[in-house]
């Protein structure tokens, strides 16, 4: 049987991201405030709602390292979140 992960970004890294407002490449978070559909937070794997804070980040992913590897823009609330645990179905939006 195959299975199917979403594997959100460690909270190590989304807490490193909130308290210093800096990307993994050095620069700093860009702010936005939902005004739409919202934005998948990388950290919880839900959807931002209106008028909610959110950090764009470039984050070094840890996986998988290879010679097409590299650093991807990702959402993240602005705001402390849980860390998502999906497994064999798609995160609840």
């Amino acid at each position: 049987m195959t299975r199917f992960r979403c594997v959100p970004m460690d909270t190590a890294s989304a807490a490193r991201f909130r308290a210093t407002r800096t990307d993994d490449r050095g620069g700093p978070a860009h702010v936005r405030i939902v005004d739409g559909p919202g934005f998948p937070c990388r950290h919880c794997l839900r959807l931002g709602t209106p008028g909610e804070e959110m950090l764009l980040v470039s984050w070094d992913l840890p996986r998988p390292l290879g010679p097409y590897w590299t650093p991807s823009p990702v959402f993240l609330h602005a705001r402390d979140c849980a860390r998502a645990e999906v497994t064999d179905r798609l995160p609840e939006t």
